[in-house]
């Protein structure tokens, strides 16, 4: 039996649904041991198994750098707006003869 696939499948609904048929007390919840080792999880062969930790650890993996990538994609936004606020920043602290320069450097700064 692989051990990865037990995991999984302890989280499974089907297996959820029979724990909590077996659970008791409402403030801490519990599960008796007799019942715990009542509970039916299925158990395809060894081929089959590896199989399914192998698609599950892939999926894993993809959603991870998916998850990276956003990150990654969030921070340079991020750092890219603060660059932004600092140039108009420092734009508009310079003496200014004219005050349409300044109109057009926020009306720039606000539609791009």
């Amino acid at each position: 039996m692989n051990v990865t696939y037990l995991i999984n499948e302890l989280k499974s609904d089907y297996v959820s649904e029979q724990l909590d048929s077996y659970r008791t007390g409402t403030t801490i919840p519990m599960i008796k041991k007799d019942d715990f080792l009542e509970v039916v999880i299925k158990l395809p062969p060894i081929e089959e198994q590896k199989a399914k930790v192998q698609g599950i650890t892939e999926v894993s993996k993809r959603i991870e750098k998916l998850h990276n990538e956003r990150n990654a994609l969030a921070n340079s936004k991020a750092i890219l707006e603060f660059n932004e606020f600092a140039s108009l920043k420092h734009t508009l602290g310079r003496p200014r003869q004219n005050i349409l320069d300044w109109s057009n450097n926020i009306h720039h700064f606000f539609t791009y």
